[in-house]
């Protein structure tokens, strides 16, 4: 869940110890996820609400595994603006530390980050339980 990101591993893990009473289980994994993701729940919407309209669709493009942004369907699809401005933007998400790109393919960097986007602004289930 947490993309072996060492800071969320220790965070996941210290909110599964205090819930955990005699065994863990997955559900007091997937609770101890919730709390971790309601904690940072105001900082991810201070860094949603500061970025343009055309950031925040190309973030929903980066978690819905878009893959293609300057192909005619993803930017009418997102809403992403000119080519020009895709190429802007992504440069904006990744020097704010919000994207990166690994094998060609762009990723959130924050894995608790990117399970509250899709929740909040793709309606995807923290977890499936």
């Amino acid at each position: 869940m947490m993309k072996n990101h060492s800071w969320y591993v220790q965070q996941l893990s210290h909110y599964k110890w205090n819930i955990t009473v005699k065994k863990a289980t997955t559900l007091t994994v997937y609770s101890a996820l919730k709390e971790l993701i309601n904690a940072n729940t105001p900082s991810y919407q201070r860094e949603v609400e500061s970025i343009s309209h055309t950031l925040l669709n190309l973030l929903k493009a980066v978690a819905s595994n878009e893959t293609q942004f300057t192909s005619t369907a993803a930017m009418y699809k997102y809403q992403l603006g000119t080519p020009r401005n895709v190429s802007k933007n992504k440069t904006i998400l990744i020097n704010n530390d919000i994207i990166h790109e690994i094998n060609n393919k762009f990723e959130f960097t924050d894995p608790a980050f990117e399970l509250w986007f899709n929740n909040q602004f793709l309606n995807k289930s923290l977890v499936n339980l």
